[in-house]
């Protein structure tokens, strides 16, 4: 260690020390101290400023050995303490308190291109406390906590407008809050990882209420109620945003249109499906009635076999005033194999075609005589046979309009 410089009264009141190591000072001594203002260089950097006690005390700057600023400011005990700037190897730079070396109460932290990035508390160089964070397009403004976004706050975008207000951790939207849409329409309820998560209500842009129930991944999923702008109200299970599982839809007047199974917010499983005065009650698929199914009309049973696209079709039995089908239908209508009856008293058997005895069949007449033979539009048209009560056959021949052609053969007519 070396010494060369000024003396007084015996002792050195400025010069130069050689240190060893590369360490080097330049400036004022008191007490063989340094002390005053001076220059130090060691091997991780170089000082200029105010010394007090052989350390940083007071202003001072603060450059690496490429004669690049690292921090300008006060200092203590050879640390950041006070006032200060700083600057980062990626061109960053915070302006604010330091204690103890580190960032700590009041600062405002900027890119290399001097925009704002944060401006608020600190605490052993985290930001925590109360601050702002500026991003591109979004502001937050509210609470921090190891250098993280976590408590109360508001999300803004640029021009001020509320975004979000409510629970943060961990840098993302977490608990509790309101969540406001470019739209008008707000939700306010749970939130988890920035989406909502939880229960939650959803208003329209004039405080309608247009769901209240569960959310996940940010749609509605789980038990709800959906508010339609028509009035229509839906309760019942969601997923993926859309009706699944069991519920309920009424009209706007509480009357029940649908109640039972849903698939992809289509009627879809086991249900009830109220038109007017009529009750579908059984298989629905894609939204209509399809598989085995019952039609009420003012309670009572008119139908109940196979549908097809809301369609009666398939095997089924169709009942009216005096008596009832049983057989093929398509399109509501009676269409293939089936059996007539009047009361209980089987009327007709055999083929049937839009609606109408059309095809082969038997006949049966009120005397127990029965025709056999072919039918065109409920009536006998072509070749038949008709037989007695004893089974005995009494005529046999063409038919037109419901006719024998023959009518004296016929004893019957």
């Amino acid at each position: 260690m070396s010494f060369k410089g000024d003396f007084k009264n015996g002792e050195p009141i400025y010069g130069e020390r050689f240190l060893g190591n590369g360490q080097y000072y330049k400036g004022e001594f008191k007490n063989y101290e340094f002390d005053g203002y001076g220059e130090f260089i060691n091997q991780g950097g170089k000082y200029y400023g105010n010394v007090k006690r052989g350390k940083a005390n007071g202003e001072g700057i603060l450059y690496d050995l490429d004669d690049k600023k690292i921090y300008s400011g006060n200092f203590k005990d050879g640390l950041f303490d006070g006032y200060g700037e700083l600057y980062y190897d990626d061109g960053d730079y915070y302006i604010g308190e330091f204690k103890e070396g580190k960032k700590h109460g009041k600062g405002k932290m900027y890119d290399k291109s001097g925009f704002l990035i944060y401006e608020g508390d600190y605490y052993e160089n985290s930001m925590e406390g109360k601050g702002i964070k500026f991003y591109e397009e979004q502001i937050y403004e509210g609470e921090f906590l190891g250098g993280e976004i976590s408590g109360k706050g508001k999300l803004l975008n640029k021009d001020g407008g509320i975004i979000y207000e409510g629970d943060f951790e961990g840098d993302q939207m977490e608990g509790e809050g309101i969540l406001r849409f470019k739209d008008g329409t707000y939700y306010i309820g749970q939130i988890s990882q920035n989406e909502r998560n939880g229960n939650g209500i959803y208003f329209n842009k004039n405080g309608g209420i247009i769901y209240d129930g569960e959310c996940k991944n940010d749609k509605m999923e789980g038990k709800g109620k959906y508010n339609y702008q028509n009035g229509n109200v839906y309760e019942g299970q969601f997923k993926n945003n859309q009706r699944h599982g069991k519920g309920i839809l009424k009209d706007k007047y509480g009357k029940i249109i649908y109640d039972g199974e849903f698939k992809f917010d289509q009627y879809d499983g086991k249900g009830k499906y109220y038109y007017g005065d009529k009750i579908f009650e059984g298989d629905f698929k894609y939204g209509k009635p399809n598989g085995k199914c019952i039609l009420k009309i003012n309670g009572e049973i008119i139908y109940e076999g196979d549908f097809k696209d809301g369609y009666m079709e398939g095997n089924g039995t169709l009942y009216f005033d005096g008596g009832r089908y049983e057989g093929q239908f398509k399109e509501n209508k009676k269409h293939g194999k089936g059996k007539y009856y009047k009361g209980n008293n089987l009327l007709y058997d055999g083929d049937f075609k839009n609606d109408n005895f059309n095809g082969n069949g038997i006949y049966y007449y009120e005397n127990d005589y029965i025709y056999i033979g072919e039918f065109k539009n409920d009536k006998k048209e072509g070749h038949g046979i008709v037989y007695d009560n004893k089974n005995k056959e009494v005529y046999k021949g063409q038919f037109i309009n419901d006719e024998p052609v023959d009518k004296n053969k016929c004893i019957i007519f």
